[in-house]
């Protein structure tokens, strides 16, 4: 008689927690913004940025990464820098100065502190294209943004498609494209995911799969990803 009742116990717990883990979770989550959205965002650097002189002449490269603390009404609270190069540093420094409030980022509609990250990299050939447009074209892929580690599922598909950026910025394109796949059947399909997996598909070679991603981030609102879809696809 003890067994059959913990026997019953047991059965109804695993009933119990089934119907929990069943039921769909929705994370409304939308990171912080600039002013005027991403175009805005990259016009802001272009227009501000510059190759100092001094990396120029000895020819120094890198990669610098700001981590803005954004509080929950918009406002940049911090600022810290990762980067081996100090000159490169300094100039992102100098832009991220000028940077005017941000739309903070939302939670299930509810305004919370988080972070922005944002990767800047440093390459003569970039410098180059700069100074050179009609010899030279860059199609620059998206970074990961801050996410709040709220709900395990969420985070577990956010973190495979941070990998498959890592992927993507060392030109595994494929790899990526494999991950960012894994990554969209886990729930996560951020617009960011959609431009990048177009990316990387233009980098292989494969202009349909490419045009489709393009296509669906230009219908969820993206603007950049529109101008490439019309420019690539002919649309």
């Amino acid at each position: 008689m003890f067994k059959l009742k913990v026997f019953l116990i047991m059965l109804c717990l695993n009933l119990y927690s089934e119907s929990l883990f069943s039921q769909a979770v929705t994370i409304n989550y939308a990171p912080p913004s600039f002013p005027g959205g991403r175009v805005e965002f990259f016009k802001f650097i272009d227009d501000n940025i510059r190759y100092p002189a001094l990396a120029r002449e000895n020819v120094i490269t890198g990669e610098v990464v700001a981590i803005l603390a954004i509080d929950s009404i918009g406002k940049v609270k911090n600022i810290s820098y990762e980067g081996k190069q100090l000159v490169l540093i300094e100039e992102v420094k100098r832009i991220l100065v000028k940077i005017p409030d941000l739309t903070p980022g939302y939670l299930n509609g509810e305004a919370i502190d988080t972070t922005f990250i944002q990767e800047f990299y440093f390459s003569m050939d970039a410098y180059r294209a700069k100074q050179n447009p009609e010899i030279y074209e860059c199609i620059v892929y998206r970074v990961p943004m801050g996410s709040p580690g709220v709900n395990i599922a969420y985070q577990k598909a956010r973190n495979l498609y941070d990998q498959g950026v890592e992927e993507l910025q060392k030109a595994n394109y494929q790899e990526a494209i494999d991950i960012f796949n894994n990554a969209e059947r886990m729930g996560f399909n951020s617009v960011d995911l959609y431009f990048n997996r177009a990316v990387a598909y233009l980098k292989v070679g494969n202009l349909e799969s490419s045009c489709i991603n393009f296509k669906i981030a230009a219908d969820k609102g993206d603007n950049e990803a529109e101008a490439l879809y019309k420019k690539k696809c002919g649309k």
